[in-house]
């Protein structure tokens, strides 16, 4: 089963986090300075958001991360529709909140024709 011309059943993914407290100020470098960086707040909550999308176009609906114990509703309005969510102590994705998006999101969402490629760098 080759998938060369296939390019609907080869799916990248990727997370991304944002941080929800970021301390915004004035940041004073060199004009040399490539690469300045900004001091963030102690608030380290976030919201991570895992993204897919096949070689064809097709985009998996989302998963969100939230950082609290509980999903807070509010927090969700306007969110893609099928949007799909995870809750950690740190709103990072772990290990089993990335298999639980597999089995119950990607697997079922996915378009059926197999084999699928997903592409993802390093979880544990």
């Amino acid at each position: 089963n080759s998938l060369l011309n296939k390019p609907a059943q080869i799916f990248n993914c990727d997370e991304s986090g944002t941080p929800l407290c970021h301390k915004t100020g004035k940041v004073i470098v060199d004009r040399k300075q490539k690469h300045p960086y900004v001091a963030t707040s102690d608030d380290k909550s976030q919201i991570t958001v895992l993204a897919c999308a096949n070689a064809a176009g097709y985009v998996i609906p989302p998963m969100t991360i939230f950082d609290q114990k509980g999903l807070n509703p509010d927090r969700t309005i306007g969110e893609v529709p099928g949007t799909a969510y995870g809750l950690s102590d740190n709103g990072w994705m772990d290990g089993e909140l990335f298999l639980g998006w597999f089995k119950y999101h990607f697997l079922l969402t996915a378009p059926k024709a197999r084999p699928l490629l997903l592409l993802l760098d390093g979880h544990s």
